[in-house]
């Protein structure tokens, strides 16, 4: 999760597609942050 929130190469296939997360509560950034949340705030997802 964090490659891909940090690398825009990794993003540029998802862009203008629905993306589905299969996620465990504890699944978050090296920052703590839930994944879901991580992903809703980058632009192009």
């Amino acid at each position: 999760m964090d490659r891909l929130l940090e690398e825009p190469a990794l993003r540029k296939p998802l862009a203008g597609r629905r993306v589905a997360l299969l996620a465990h509560p504890a699944s978050v950034t090296t920052d703590l942050v839930h994944s879901l949340d991580a992903l809703a705030g980058v632009d192009g997802i």
